[in-house]
């Protein structure tokens, strides 16, 4: 088979999903190779008008331009971190455009079918982690119990399974990708899932709901473990999460440098732990309240945040982590977008159902500055939204043709 341009893209697309997240060179991932051999490929016959740009996407540009401007602002401190972050997040945009450019000559069908491919792959290779015949790799390797397949962690693997679900038609695969879903033990990605689901088809969950619900607790009366032996078990409940926030906040010290903030939030948070709640979420507010703590005592840091990237790899909020990035001006730019990408009835839906996942699981996972979840997202815009597009002008034009 000769493969064209739009193939070559969609090809390349596989490849970056299922490319493993390890360096090849400092900063260079193999991820990265995929994608600087999909950009010559992309610029190769550009055509601007295959590209159909939705309104809201302004909203993100928007946020962009912000936050390199205070990347350059704070760029005493960051040094050309800053801006080389901003630069990774407009790495990630360029897939919506080779989305975009690929639906011309990819039908619907054909896409689904790729990425159910990938998503067999995915499976086989969580199935083969959990069974340790697999070895973990990237950044997570101590995560005892937790896949991670190709990614940085378990939490990005788990919405990267929850975007195939939402493509993925063979209910066989389907039923895998919720196995190794569940395998993650991620547990917001799993609730942010099931939530949107239910806000997405509110009468089959009225229909529906009462039924599975029935069945899932008599499951679980005969086989407690289920939950008992997982780390849904070791949740605490929203009341708790928020008394410990306020408590934390009102406890913390008040920082003045990021060196500060490292050697509380990294050198000797140990120290602080003390395991009254789930330690993941100790370790959370712990960074939480440094970072929220920072911005209100001084009026700029408040509006426009320390600079992209001041607080490290994780901070384990994307919430947190925009408040204390780009302030309060960057993070309602931020969510302009996002409301406005759920809302908007001209979003195709399996980017709306996406981006809702990704705007809960933001609460308690730094997603919206993640690799494949963002490069994966912003394909799914481009070309689902391109195709729709297209196919509504056909039918336009057909409607037009005098019989």
């Amino acid at each position: 088979m000769v493969w064209s341009r739009s193939g070559i893209l969609l090809g390349l697309v596989a490849a970056f999903l299922l490319a493993p997240k390890i360096s090849v060179v400092s900063v260079l991932r193999v991820e990265d190779l995929v994608f600087l051999c999909a950009l010559p490929v992309l610029l190769w016959r550009y055509v601007p008008s295959r590209t159909p740009v939705p309104g809201f996407m302004y909203w993100y540009v928007a946020y962009l331009a912000l936050a390199l401007l205070v990347s350059i602002f704070n760029i005493g401190h960051l040094g050309a971190y800053g801006v080389i972050n901003v630069a990774r997040q407009m790495q990630y945009v360029i897939w919506f455009f080779v989305g975009a450019q690929m639906a011309l000559h990819i039908p619907k069908e054909r896409f689904r079918r790729i990425l159910t491919g990938v998503a067999v792959v995915l499976v086989i290779w969580g199935i083969g982690e959990a069974s340790w015949i697999i070895p973990k790799i990237g950044k997570f390797t101590g995560a005892s119990g937790r896949v991670t397949v190709n990614t940085s962690g378990p939490y990005e693997i788990s919405v990267i399974l929850v975007l195939l679900m939402l493509i993925v038609r063979n209910r066989l695969v389907l039923v895998s990708l919720a196995l190794v879903l569940w395998l993650t033990q991620s547990r917001i990605t799993l609730a942010a899932a099931l939530l949107t689901y239910l806000i997405f088809n509110w009468r089959k969950s009225v229909v529906f709901g009462l039924p599975v619900g029935v069945f899932l607790g008599g499951l679980l009366m005969v086989y407690p473990d289920i939950v008992s032996n997982s780390r849904l078990a070791e949740t605490a409940t929203p009341l708790q999460m928020w008394r410990a926030i306020a408590a934390q906040i009102e406890t913390s010290p008040l920082i003045t440098n990021l060196g500060d903030y490292r050697h509380y939030a990294y050198d000797t948070i140990w120290q602080t732990v003390d395991g009254t709640l789930d330690i993941s979420f100790e370790i959370r507010v712990i960074r939480w309240a440094l970072i929220l703590k920072s911005l209100g005592n001084d009026t700029i840091r408040l509006l426009f945040g320390w600079g992209p990237g001041a607080w490290g790899l994780a901070v384990d909020s994307h919430v947190v982590r925009l408040l204390g990035e780009v302030g309060l001006v960057g993070t309602a730019l931020m969510g302009m977008f996002v409301l406005r990408s759920i809302m908007s009835r001209s979003a195709p839906r399996p980017y709306r159902f996406g981006m809702c996942v990704v705007a809960i699981c933001a609460v308690f996972i730094d997603v919206l500055t993640s690799s494949k979840i963002m490069s994966f997202l912003w394909v799914i815009l481009g070309y689902y939204y391109a195709r729709d597009t297209m196919d509504s002008t056909a039918e336009r034009r057909m409607v037009q043709i005098p019989h």
